[in-house]
């Protein structure tokens, strides 16, 4: 029986265990709590995901305030410290779908066929190497049902960041190898390392995966330019009559694709001609795709739009045109799939202006990480390879204000850059990539009176960018100037939730500040409502006064939730530390656009369930991400 192919970038080998939509349902929400305080998130005491065998009613929200005060201690001058501390395997035409949501039990993960602990490469946790195993019970059916649902790559920055580390180092065992390797793909990071001897081992066995893992890997090479180890490898492949039988159309159709590439590029353009109509005939329906290939085999320019997704080969076929066409190129960015868009961040061939718009885009959905956008803002400022400047467009503009806000010495000019660049990246939704990219050009500034004006810049810019030292700095100078009704000390209580390394006896200095800009409505009910959720996940004690104020504003009934279940196997994995199993069902809690937009149910459980398995920083990041871009800004 065919196994699902990787044929093209959109499509998920693992959707087929769980058709199932992860769904937002707002109207699924936690009764109120019936007592005088905001419903309590997370006493010590209470269990607050029903035991899992209660969760076959497949409506029931497993949560159930008790109607108690929270844990409360009143607010007294000083710090105030915190309480605690593809379904290879299986036949996905026959076999029916195990729905995480329903029937698995956390018991499953250390259960049936995993792989042993020994087979495993150690990982990184946080900043330092974990020696377990980061896949130690998780099988290759299993991970694939966990991430079948799991739009990638995630919205959420910490959760992104943390997914790649996670899935850095190889397994031994060859067909959960391509399970990570997959998932390496649809996250637009298979690039960002090179193909693991375990993956070709799947690719050389023969069974029903080997030509999925050996299309997977020629797609890599194809994208970090070793068009010859692709070709090789697909030609292989498709000389084996036994598993060209056993792939699926589209996976069939994407092979005879790549191999016709490669004998043009070998030159024999009527290989083309004669691939289109095998492609056609193997039930090949990307009309785009072939339309290229015709055009590329032809010697013509490509004449045709685009109307779906762009794959990693389309883009291949375009830029292998004998005349590239900025129109579609544009097209290719602004559909792109993520693996495409990480290779067209490394490919020199494409005009600043292009190339940097790529960039862009990559970095607001997290291909590439704002360190790497730095990079090319960098090299594409003046026009990079090509020489040809980046011109006037939005992404060439923000190039120039980075390589001004770099290269500059005065101070009043450099923060102007920085203003302005900032402010056209909001606009743009890339405020977060370019803040962060930005991070070593503020640490680098020293504060001074002729640019007060810039102190609260300079503390969002290095608070996102991790350099918390930096910005208490910033907020420290900022007190004598009054910045338009008020110093900065607010940013504190932020930059004390999202800094893991800061010591317990030292945290809540910020509460003071931000009592008072609560009490003069600075914060919308949501947004206070998603603070006290987050300070309780993270175990702070809170002051009377703020958990008083917010239990007398609604509490908001919307926000992502996922399936029934999700939250109880959440917090199960995260007992037994199970970093990896932990992180996927923590990516199918938070919601599809990022914590701000995550159901506060959700959004309590997976800070808390990170930080139970070992990930307080990335807990705190997530924390720091759901409350950034509402978190109240100087007056005036």
């Amino acid at each position: 029986m065919a196994p699902p192919a990787f044929a093209d970038d959109t499509w998920n080998p693992f959707a087929e265990r769980d058709e199932r939509p992860v769904r937002s349902r707002p109207d699924r929400q936690p009764p109120a709590s019936r007592g005088g305080y905001l419903a309590p998130m997370t006493p010590a005491d209470t269990t607050r995901i029903a035991p899992y065998p209660e969760q076959g009613r497949r409506g029931e929200i497993p949560y159930t305030p008790n109607g108690r005060p929270p844990r409360v201690t009143p607010y007294c001058p000083g710090p105030s410290s915190p309480g605690s501390s593809s379904p290879f395997d299986s036949h996905p035409d026959t076999d029916p779908p195990r729905a995480v949501g329903e029937n698995w039990a956390p018991e499953a993960i250390t259960a049936g066929t995993a792989v042993e602990r020994g087979e495993l490469s150690p990982v990184m946790s946080g900043t330092a190497a974990s020696p377990a195993g980061v896949w130690a019970g998780l099988d290759a059916p299993t991970s694939e049902q966990l991430l079948a649902p799991v739009r990638l790559p995630p919205a959420s920055p910490a959760m992104s960041d943390l997914l790649n580390r996670l899935l850095a180092s190889p397994v031994a065992a060859p067909r959960l190898e391509l399970v990570r390797a997959a998932t390496l793909w649809r996250n637009g990071a298979a690039l960002d390392q090179p193909p693991s001897a375990n993956l070709a081992s799947a690719a050389a066995e023969r069974d029903a995966t080997a030509a999925t893992a050996a299309l997977l890997l020629s797609k890599i090479d194809l994208a970090a330019g070793r068009g010859k180890n692709a070709c090789i490898r697909v030609k292989e492949t498709m000389s084996q009559a036994q598993t060209q039988a056993s792939m699926p159309a589209t996976m069939r159709g994407e092979a005879i694709v790549i191999a016709s590439y490669c004998a043009i590029a070998a030159g024999n353009p009527q290989a083309g001609t004669l691939a289109v109509e095998l492609a056609r005939d193997s039930g090949f329906n990307r009309t785009f795709t072939i339309a290229l290939l015709e055009a590329v085999s032809a010697g013509t320019r490509p004449n045709v739009s685009l109307t779906g997704p762009a794959t990693l080969v389309d883009g291949i076929l375009a830029l292998s045109a004998r005349e590239v066409d900025p129109g579609l190129i544009e097209q290719l960015i602004a559909n792109a799939t993520p693996a495409l868009l990480g290779f067209l961040t490394r490919d020199d061939r494409l005009p600043a202006a292009l190339a940097l718009t790529a960039a862009e885009r990559a970095a607001a959905m997290n291909v590439i990480t704002p360190a790497r956008l730095a990079e090319i803002y960098r090299a594409r400022a003046d026009g990079g390879t090509t020489g040809t400047p980046a011109g006037g467009s939005p992404a060439g503009e923000r190039a120039a204000l980075f390589a001004s806000a770099e290269r500059t010495d005065a101070q009043f000019q450099k923060t102007r850059a920085i203003r302005a660049l900032l402010d056209s990246a909001r606009r743009d939704g890339l405020y977060h990539p370019v803040a962060v990219a930005l991070t070593p050009v503020v640490g680098r500034m020293r504060p001074a009176q002729e640019i007060s004006w810039f102190a609260e810049t300079a503390v969002e810019t290095l608070a996102a960018g991790g350099d918390y030292q930096g910005a208490r700095g910033w907020v420290a100078f900022s007190r004598p100037f009054e910045q338009g009704g008020g110093n900065l000390d607010h940013w504190l209580m932020l930059i004390d939730l999202a800094d893991a390394d800061l010591p317990p006896n030292q945290r809540g200095q910020g509460f003071r500040a931000l009592e008072d800009l609560a009490a003069r409505g600075r914060f919308s009910p949501e947004a206070l409502h998603r603070l006290a959720t987050t300070l309780d996940a993270l175990d702070y004690n809170i002051p009377i006064p703020l958990w008083d104020l917010t239990s007398r504003i609604g509490q908001p009934q919307g926000g992502h939730l996922p399936e029934t279940g999700i939250l109880s196997a959440l917090k199960a994995a995260s007992e037994k530390r199970q970093q990896l199993a932990t992180t996927l069902f923590a990516l199918r809690t938070v919601a599809p656009e990022g914590g701000r937009a995550t159901h506060l149910l959700g959004l309590g459980e997976t800070i808390r369930s990170l930080k139970r398995a070992g990930l307080e920083q990335e807990a705190r990041r997530l924390a720091f991400e759901a409350l950034f871009a509402d978190w109240p800004r100087a007056e005036g």
